[in-house]
């Protein structure tokens, strides 16, 4: 993953050409090429992906073939999921030397990448995650149930 190098400070993320999302820390701020992604239960899905072994992967059918993507265990490494897409290109804006800055990853549409590969791999990778969110909710969804009905009875008592 590259650094972002801007060319003008001032100038707005999402007027530079190819420009479909950014992450500001957890928050995820998608353009219209990647806001189904936003229609996925990603606490949910994280806190699933905890069951899983730690060699648990997703299989992706993009357009330029078959990936195998690791695990990741939490929304803000929905950069580093996007990273594993080949028609999209994510940035890291190591931002200034604020101590307030936060982490910011920007995603643009790879370079020589048509609208619709893009649409094809992000779509791809949507089923991909439903799928294994199916899975790992059949599997494991009743036990965090349990455990988080228990952890809200416990905030209740204390309240």
């Amino acid at each position: 993953m590259e650094e972002f190098d801007p060319e003008d400070d001032e100038r707005p993320i999402e007027s530079y050409p190819g420009f479909i999302g950014v992450t500001l820390d957890d928050e995820f701020f998608p353009e219209k090429e990647l806001e189904c992604l936003k229609s996925l239960n990603w606490e949910r899905y994280t806190n699933l992906l905890e069951w899983a072994p730690d060699d648990h992967t997703i299989e992706v059918e993009f357009r330029k073939g078959l990936r195998r993507i690791n695990r990741t265990y939490d929304y803000s490494s929905l950069c580093w999921l996007l990273d594993q897409v080949p028609s999209i290109k994510v940035f890291h804006d190591p931002g200034g030397p604020s101590i307030a800055s936060a982490a910011v990853f920007i995603f643009f549409i790879a370079d020589g990448v048509s609208a619709e590969e893009l649409e094809h791999d992000v779509l791809a990778l949507l089923a991909a995650l439903q799928s294994d969110f199916q899975a790992l909710e059949a599997q494991h969804g009743q036990e965090l149930d349990e455990i988080i009905g228990t952890h809200n009875q416990g905030r209740k008592a204390e309240q």
